[in-house]
């Protein structure tokens, strides 16, 4: 069974008291601030003869928003959270509109068997 990063990329998110929003979906009212959106991916990476997924290749992608201030402090805290679970990353900043927009990408691969993370 595939180990759902999902939960952990949530724990991680409201770990982080300064983010008012965490969620998967886009807001329909941009009203909390800073805001964290996050969309995970994944793809095998080994399978074995009985067609189970031990290995999988995560991608974390969290975009935070705010209408005022500095991400930085915030994805300075994602870059130690996820690093402290395995997962290296980059942010790159992509203003948009009124709203300050830094991009976290983080991954890493997963072992299902034994719940290691390893990264290439």
């Amino acid at each position: 069974m595939i180990y759902n990063m999902n939960v952990e990329v949530m724990k991680i998110l409201r770990s982080i008291t300064d983010l008012k929003l965490c969620a998967t979906d886009y807001p329909d009212d941009w009203s909390q601030f800073p805001a964290a959106i996050y969309r995970t991916a994944h793809a095998p990476v080994q399978v074995d003869a009985y067609q189970v997924e031990r290995q999988t290749q995560w991608t974390v992608t969290v975009e935070l928003y705010t209408d005022s201030g500095s991400l930085t402090t915030i994805t300075e805290k994602l870059r130690l959270a996820f690093g402290e679970i395995g997962f290296f990353g980059n942010t790159t900043q992509s203003n948009t509109a009124d709203l300050r927009r830094a991009v976290c990408t983080f991954s890493a691969t997963v072992d299902n068997d034994l719940k290691r993370v390893y990264h290439k």
